[in-house]
């Protein structure tokens, strides 16, 4: 294999690695134009992360789809990847949106949150409940299990500590929860991208009085998975959760507020309450 063509490949490779959802496209093609519609359409105001490569106005994309045709058997354009991983072209496309797995692929690749209707991805995570002798204690759990058979609310922080989260959106949970219980809610999480040593201390500096759980995704593999993660790097705090706010009955959201960046309003547990009367 020639320098050239080598050179092609880990293009086409850092393209692919680099970006959440690739479109490998031309801009005179009618079959890339409805695929890119229809990304667009389904991602809203998260559109900005689609990574578009029209071939036809690059230096040798030619060579490029050649390279692609030898990875994924696709000889046209669009050439789709999402999560890295090949999704075929625009029949392909529209067929998994049709059967509901574009939505899932893009929610795991973070680039769509969870909506109505979907499940609570599994994986595990560690929760810190209040034992008998009002002490918190960590469990290692598969997160599915959480929210079995019960009437749950879910609150996501960006971090614990931060002000607007240990001085609104917590403290708004701790006042409303007997109010959510008269509701129907059996339990209520909240989830931040921290490792449950900052968990457990955030929690014990409020008075929890049992009440709250605390999920520890300390990886967030699970926020990342609903599609819920942010990235806060130029912040220094790597990648967060989104400030959100769901219902879930026997793991199946069935209503989700997410916050815009820098707000605290909707995902607040007044917010959630006239919501629960509606389910």
């Amino acid at each position: 294999m020639d320098q050239a063509k080598k050179e092609v490949i880990l293009r086409v490779a850092k393209e692919i690695v680099g970006s959440k959802l690739v479109v490998f496209s031309k801009s005179t093609c009618g079959f890339c134009r409805e695929a890119k519609e229809i990304l667009t359409d389904m991602l809203g105001m998260n559109a900005s992360a689609m990574r578009v490569v029209e071939l036809d106005l690059i230096d040798n994309g030619s060579d490029i789809q050649q390279v692609l045709r030898m990875m994924t058997g696709i000889a046209t354009v669009p050439n789709i990847f999402i999560g890295g991983k090949s999704v075929g072209g625009c029949s392909e496309l529209k067929e998994l949106k049709g059967k509901g797995v574009l939505h899932r692929l893009l929610c795991e690749a973070s680039l769509q949150p969870l909506k109505p209707g979907d499940k609570i991805p599994n994986v595990q995570v560690q929760v810190l409940r209040s034992s008998k002798d009002g002490k918190l204690v960590a469990e290692q759990v598969e997160s599915l299990k959480l929210f079995e058979g019960k009437t749950s609310v879910l609150f996501g922080v960006p971090a614990a500590y931060s002000p607007s989260c240990s001085e609104r959106h917590l403290p708004s949970y701790i006042q409303h929860f007997d109010e959510l219980k008269s509701k129907g809610v059996d339990q209520v999480f909240c989830i931040s991208v921290n490792d449950a040593f900052v968990m457990k201390a955030w929690a014990s500096s409020h008075d929890m009085d049992k009440r709250i759980s605390f999920i520890a995704d300390g990886n967030g593999e699970l926020i990342e998975k609903m599609g819920l993660a942010q990235d806060s790097r130029k912040a220094g705090m790597g990648m967060r959760s989104r400030r959100f706010a769901c219902i879930v009955r026997d793991g199946v959201v069935e209503y989700m507020a997410i916050d815009k960046p820098m707000q605290t309003d909707i995902s607040l547990a007044d917010r959630m309450i006239p919501h629960l009367s509606k389910l």
